[in-house]
């Protein structure tokens, strides 16, 4: 059976949404995350984050990464979403960022992702690079 883990997006702002990805690992023990990922503009291409629902995420290589990201496969009219590091919104293109903190810290207002790669890095060992569930609410 896949894991499951869970998108809650709390801030939406106008260049951004952040938001807190959570999982529950089999000792029942709950991990969490901080997200970023662009304004919710339906769904639109390069601008947008994606729509909210269950989507199937599986570790696949990125040729944009050059290396192996957990990809968001079915997303409606969207292709390449993945789950990687990044620490500021305007490095993104519809993938959700992974951290563990936020905090403006260059100071223009918008709230930036400390210790992305760190993140990464535990999330794809927690699931064992596994494929699993994502439900963003």
């Amino acid at each position: 059976m896949k894991e499951k883990v869970y998108l809650f997006r709390e801030q939406f702002r106008e260049k951004e949404v952040t938001g807190i990805l959570i999982y529950r690992d089999e000792n029942k023990t709950i991990h969490t995350f901080n997200t970023l990922e662009l304004p919710d503009l339906n769904n639109q291409k390069n601008i947008s984050c994606i729509l909210k629902g269950t989507y199937t995420v599986l570790h696949t290589y990125s040729q944009h990464f050059k290396k192996y990201t957990y990809e968001i496969i079915n997303v409606p009219d969207r292709e390449g979403i993945r789950i990687h590091s990044t620490n500021y919104f305007y490095e993104l293109r519809g993938c959700i960022a992974v951290g563990k903190y936020l905090y403006d810290t260059n100071k223009d207002g918008e709230l930036d992702l400390l210790k992305s790669r760190e993140a990464i890095t535990q999330f794809e060992e927690l699931l064992k690079k596994q494929p699993f569930t994502l439900t963003i609410i």
